[in-house]
């Protein structure tokens, strides 16, 4: 757990930096449009997210988990809901 800490760090920086050079590379432009606005935005929620997921250990849950599930979420609450009655009744 503690190399997928420090893995997760050294790419997080990377990453940070990468975020701030587009932040220069935007301040440094002379006109400025919406799209330069959404690309900044999309990059500093992918930064912190993937930040985050690897400081809480839980990148494939939260990250990747949800993009390769391919099961429809009645279908995921249905079969939880079931695990979930079977170990009140086998008292697990």
């Amino acid at each position: 757990m503690c190399l997928w800490a420090i893995v997760g760090n050294l790419i997080g920086y990377s990453l940070s930096l990468l975020l701030d050079d587009l932040k220069k590379s935007l301040k440094d432009k002379d006109t400025n449009d919406i799209s330069d606005s959404l690309k900044l935005y999309a990059a500093t929620v992918g930064v912190s997210s993937v930040r985050s997921s690897f400081l809480d250990f839980n990148l494939y849950d939260s990250a990747i988990n949800p993009m390769l599930d391919w099961r429809p979420f009645a279908i995921s609450y249905t079969i939880r809901t079931a695990k979930n009655l079977w170990k009140t009744i086998t008292f697990d």
